[in-house]
């Protein structure tokens, strides 16, 4: 009985460093060498054809060195069988591909000869064979590929080999080319993956936990899931109209026209790129006497603001003289300070006479608004109103302060 001698596998190459490789490595090393009754118990060796062959259990055919089954009119030893006979066998013919978003099938039609064990394919990712690789080998006449992505071209090559280890020729020198198409609509009905990369997709409906867009083009709109026209949530359609029941912005807005129920301006309110401020005032109803020298009637400390400031004042003196048939002028005056500095100043005569009272004659200035001066900005200091009068004494007046832009 003629022994077959099986080569020990070495140990698994220091180079793979992947501990779950290693392991399985290590495993399917230990199961060949136990089927090849190199370790192990011998009762769980593999019997080889060659055995049963040698012990007239099988039958295997003759062939001649030709490779045609039976024949054994050649030089040599008449019962040589497949696993002797180290003749190339003929290459493979017609060779054909069919791609689907999933797989490449590939087919030939070439009836393989007897001597021939298995079919060897290679893929490229070129047209250059010597960039081949083997995916595969099948004892039959067709062969998928489902390790293929999207888009991408693949290069196909077969060839047969024999029992005896021999290959034959490639079915040509140029391969056989294969495009795998995208994936059809129907087939993304339920797909869960970790990354989705592509250049279009299309959704009729998608729930996404949490995503990342680096551009959005939005067909009708976008809305938070709680929306309510005028009650809550927020919308932006297409048209760029936007609502939202609140909102927060740190930086300018522009708008032809704002309509608001109210407005809480905190800094500076700007019309036509001027600053619009309000009204400070202050009034002093109180008597309080002067006479022809100035005496201080109100004074004003006016906050620091951005802008120059006109200074008004709204003035009502009586006077009064003992003298009843007094007939004569009155005069007064009033005059604003800022910092203790003049800034402007007026006089009101012949005021209008009243009605006379236990000896008393009353005359009455009132001058209305008046504009007495204005502070350059940034106007902030002490505002001081101050009043004189002949033949009289002060009674009531009052003082504002407007900011206006330089």
């Amino acid at each position: 009985m003629t022994k077959t001698t099986v080569p020990p596998i070495p140990p698994v190459p220091s180079t793979v460093t992947d501990p779950a490789v290693r392991q399985w490595m290590q495993s399917l090393a230990e199961s060949v060498a136990i089927r090849a009754g190199q370790q192990g118990n011998p009762l769980d060796r593999a019997v080889t054809l060659r055995e049963l062959y040698d012990a007239g259990v099988v039958n295997v055919p003759q062939i001649s060195q030709g490779g045609a089954s039976g024949s054994t009119d050649f030089e040599g030893t008449a019962s040589e069988t497949v696993f002797d006979n180290l003749t190339p066998p003929d290459s493979p013919e017609l060779l054909e591909t069919f791609a689907n978003p999933r797989s490449v099938i590939l087919t030939w039609n070439k009836t393989p000869q007897s001597i021939v064990a298995h079919t060897e394919i290679y893929r490229s990712l070129d047209d250059q064979l010597d960039n081949a690789i083997l995916i595969g080998v099948t004892p039959g006449q067709s062969f998928a590929d489902t390790n293929v992505e999207s888009e991408s071209t693949y290069y196909y090559w077969v060839r047969y080999v024999s029992y005896a280890a021999q290959p034959s020729a490639y079915h040509s020198l140029v391969g056989v080319s294969a495009t795998v198409p995208l994936i059809s609509g129907s087939e993304l009905e339920d797909i869960n993956v970790d990354k989705l990369v592509g250049n279009k997709a299309a959704f009729v409906e998608a729930n996404i936990n949490e995503g990342s867009i680096t551009n959005a083009k939005i067909g009708q709109e976008i809305s938070s899931d709680n929306f309510s026209p005028t009650n809550a949530g927020w919308r932006i359609n297409k048209q760029g109209q936007a609502e939202f029941n609140d909102i927060y912005a740190r930086g300018d807005i522009e708008a032809s026209s704002l309509k608001a129920g109210s407005a809480n301006i905190i800094d500076t309110l700007m019309l036509q790129d001027n600053a619009v401020t309000f009204p400070l005032g202050f009034s002093s109803g109180s008597h309080v006497g002067v006479s022809t020298s100035w005496k201080t009637v109100a004074t004003f400390n006016l906050p620091e603001m951005n802008s120059k400031a006109m200074v008004s004042a709204y003035c009502y003196i009586e006077a009064y003289t003992r003298d009843a048939g007094y007939t004569g002028s009155f005069s007064a005056g009033f005059r604003f300070l800022h910092n203790g500095s003049v800034i402007n100043s007026t006089g009101i005569y012949n005021g209008h006479q009243g009605a006379s009272a236990q000896g008393w004659t009353v005359n009455i200035f009132q001058s209305g608004l008046v504009v007495l001066g204005f502070i350059d900005a940034p106007a902030v200091g002490t505002i001081t109103l101050q009043a004189r009068c002949y033949r009289g004494t002060v009674k009531g007046s009052s003082a504002i302060v407007l900011g206006i832009k330089k």
